[in-house]
């Protein structure tokens, strides 16, 4: 928007990577966000991102009030993927054989291209009627698991959390 010149603050580049449980192993690619708060409000209207003088990327941006936060996605980031496996570590029956719950370690080994480090939050989507996350009881349903990491400039980072999910 070249005719304002709010002052920004918290601004933030960081990727995100979301998905919801399944016990089957995937991969991917991260997603792009921007996050900065202005002094003072903004229109709505065509954003252009522009890093270090290269065009990142145009998102449109809703009617913000001054001192609200913005979260802009870019879509799919090219130099961020991620392979996420599931391992099964127990299995709960009960006297009849039936299945109450499954214990599960999930990691996520991230690879950058990136020229900068960068931060990643990985989100993972929990249902089940009880879901305990790194041997802590958690509560609503769905549960929402966050963790965030810093993965080097052209390297590699991992996020690991445990999950015993019971029904679902």
């Amino acid at each position: 928007m070249p005719f304002l010149a709010p002052k920004l603050s918290g601004f933030a580049r960081y990727d995100r990577i979301s998905t919801y449980f399944s016990p089957s192993n995937s991969s991917g690619r991260a997603t792009r966000f921007y996050k900065f708060t202005a002094d003072a409000a903004l229109p709505a209207g065509p954003l252009t991102v522009r890093e270090n003088g290269v065009l990142v990327g145009n998102v449109s941006l809703g009617s913000t009030a001054a001192g609200q936060l913005s979260d802009l996605s870019l879509g799919a980031d090219p130099e961020l993927r991620f392979s996420r496996s599931v391992t099964v570590l127990n299995t709960e029956k009960d006297g009849s054989g039936r299945i109450l719950s499954r214990s599960y370690r999930v990691s996520y080994a991230l690879t950058s291209t990136k020229s900068a480090a960068t931060t990643a939050q990985v989100r993972e989507q929990v249902y089940g009627q009880s879901v305990v996350v790194d041997g802590k009881v958690q509560t609503g349903n769905p549960v929402m698991v966050t963790r965030y990491v810093t993965v080097p400039a052209g390297g590699k980072a991992n996020v690991t959390f445990t999950l015993k999910v019971r029904g679902g």
